[in-house]
């Protein structure tokens, strides 16, 4: 009572085990394309890329955000608008939640060598996009170092 309105960005009720992010092992939820042959993919489930583990998957996302970054996409508002669009989804809420996560104002240059800051944004962007799925730190890092040597 007194807090107002809550808005909800994704169905907090779902468990993130059943999302297809988490089972396609695509946390960021890449969508297929033919013509990508990204390392550790083993398909393509309901138009989405499907990886042998987790930490193919977001290596695929990191490396996609930071190119990202390097082609001047470099803040959570610029690459959020692109990855998440309003046509899709509610991009607005997706940047707020990301950037709050974060702990970075959402027009926050972001550097292609900050490791610490990219993997952040890409713990937050998977609670986004897999209903609050939470993936290990030593994960996401793994995923970092596999996609700097790409």
């Amino acid at each position: 009572e007194g807090r107002g309105p809550q808005l909800i960005t994704h169905n907090s009720l779902m468990d993130p085990r059943q999302t297809i992010g988490y089972k396609n092992n695509n946390p960021l939820n890449i969508r297929y394309y033919n013509l990508n042959k990204w390392q550790g993919q083993i398909g393509d489930s309901r138009g989405f890329c499907k990886f042998f583990n987790m930490t193919y998957g977001i290596r695929a996302g990191i490396i996609i955000l930071r190119k990202y970054i390097a082609r001047g996409e470099d803040t959570i508002f610029k690459m959020i608008r692109i990855w998440a669009p309003p046509c899709e989804n509610n991009t607005e809420a997706y940047i707020k939640n990301v950037s709050a996560s974060v702990g970075i104002h959402r027009h926050a240059r972001i550097d292609i060598k900050d490791k610490d800051t990219i993997c952040k944004i890409v713990e937050a962007m998977i609670k986004q996009e897999c209903a609050g799925l939470k993936v290990g730190r030593t994960i996401i890092e793994k995923a970092y170092e596999l996609a700097i040597k790409s």
